[in-house]
């Protein structure tokens, strides 16, 4: 028989698919008690903001334009700087660690023959 994944560990509200999020949630927004509607809905229900605005527009939410462009800017600007940082760090890793040993052998060597540099 094969084991059943439960998972007790994440709430129930952060589980659910979008047909039960779109009916939860309209009780949830009149009990949200907060300033940002969006950043509220996609932190309770464990959606990226893009999807909360989708959400929220189909359940009668006006968002403003403006709001939604400036929300794709940073999502892409975010996605620069991992991408910018995994480059980096693959870049440090491929850095072979033996690259400065033959450096180090002809200083020994000279230090060895008494023609040392120091």
């Amino acid at each position: 028989m094969k084991k059943i994944k439960r998972n007790f560990g994440v709430p129930r509200h952060k589980r659910i698919k979008r047909e039960s999020r779109l009916l939860l949630a309209k009780a949830w927004v009149t009990e949200y008690a907060g300033k940002n509607l969006i950043k509220g809905y996609s932190k309770h229900f464990a959606v990226d903001k893009l999807c909360a605005v989708k959400e929220l527009t189909l359940l009668g939410y006006k968002i403003e334009e403006e709001y939604v462009t400036q929300l794709k800017q940073s999502l892409e600007a975010q996605k620069k700087l991992i991408e910018k940082r995994k480059k980096l760090r693959e870049d440090r890793l491929s850095g072979s660690i033996y690259d400065d040993y033959e450096y180090m052998f002809w200083e020994y060597e000279d230090y060895v023959q008494g023609d040392s540099i120091f």
